[in-house]
Formats: C-alpha cells, sequence, structure tokens
C-alpha cells in the first residue's frame, strides 16, 4: 500500500525531483501521525494522503482520524466524539511494550514533554516529583521500568 505526499523540494533543488511516498510495505507498522503546528497543513496533507491512499486502489481502507477541532472531512468516514461525556478518549499514560521503543520510562518522559508544552514549563521540582508519582502508580499497577516482560499487563 502506498500514498504519494508530493515532490521532496530538497531533491527539486538540486535538479532533480522525487516523490515523497509512504510504503506500508517498508514500514514497522501502518500508523501514521501528522502533527504540526497552527497553519502547518496538517489537515491539507492528510486529505491528501488519504486520496492518493483511495486512489491507489485501497477504497476498503480503514482510516482513523483524532480530529480534536472538528474540522477535517474524510468522506464516507464514520465519526466519534471526543469530550468529556463520551466513553471515548486517548490514554497518554499507555506503556508500549515493544523493548526497543516502548518502556514505563519513555512513557513517562513522553508524558512529561506533553505536560510542559501544554502547562508551562515544569520546575526540576514538579518533574522529578512527578516523575517519581508516575514510577510508584506503574509499580503498584506490576509495571518494571527495567522488565520489558512487564510492560504487556493490561493489554
Amino acid at each position: 500500500m502506498r500514498a504519494t505526499f508530493g515532490k521532496c523540494f530538497a531533491a527539486s533543488r538540486a535538479g532533480r525531483s522525487e516523490d515523497v511516498v509512504w510504503d506500508a510495505s517498508s514500514l514497522q507498522n501502518g500508523h501514521t501521525l501528522f502533527i504540526g503546528r497552527p497553519g502547518a497543513g496538517k489537515t491539507y496533507q492528510l486529505n491528501r494522503f488519504i486520496r492518493s491512499l483511495v486512489a491507489n486502489g485501497h477504497q476498503s481502507l480503514r482510516v482513523h482520524v483524532f480530529d480534536v477541532h472538528d474540522d477535517i472531512a474524510v468522506p464516507g468516514a464514520s465519526e466519534v466524539i471526543f469530550s468529556q461525556s463520551t466513553p471515548y478518549g486517548l490514554n497518554p499514560l499507555e506503556v508500549g511494550a515493544d523493548p526497543h521503543f516502548g518502556g514505563v520510562n519513555k512513557c513517562i518522559r513522553a508524558f512529561l514533554r506533553t505536560i510542559d508544552k501544554v502547562a508551562g514549563n515544569l520546575g526540576p521540582r514538579q518533574q522529578s516529583l512527578l516523575r517519581n508519582l508516575l514510577l510508584d502508580v506503574y509499580r503498584i499497577r506490576g509495571f518494571d521500568p527495567n522488565n520489558a516482560r512487564t510492560w504487556e499487563i493490561g493489554r
């Protein structure tokens, strides 16, 4: 399964143009995440990506779009509203079980970065306190930061 995003600008400046292609057969998993600042073109690229997949014969493909602003329209999509009054959401503390790319410590670091970006700069004491609190919570639930076999709990 392949989708074309467009042309590589850097390659075009060198006198040749190369397609920027997402190729599921060369990836570890088929997940794709579009992130960026407001106005960076995420919605445009996402719509282009989906149109490219459909144009390449993947009409039955399931696409999940988490759109907090409700401004992305995907033809034929089913929709779920994420809010405080629905049972749907994302768990920022879910531990990835892959020993190379997951783990308790990585999850905690990502969570602290997110809190820091959203709430402003956490001081070193607040970061340390929150990190230790989360480590305690994970340990209580049976997760060992140094043992990848325990990262499968609850899956």
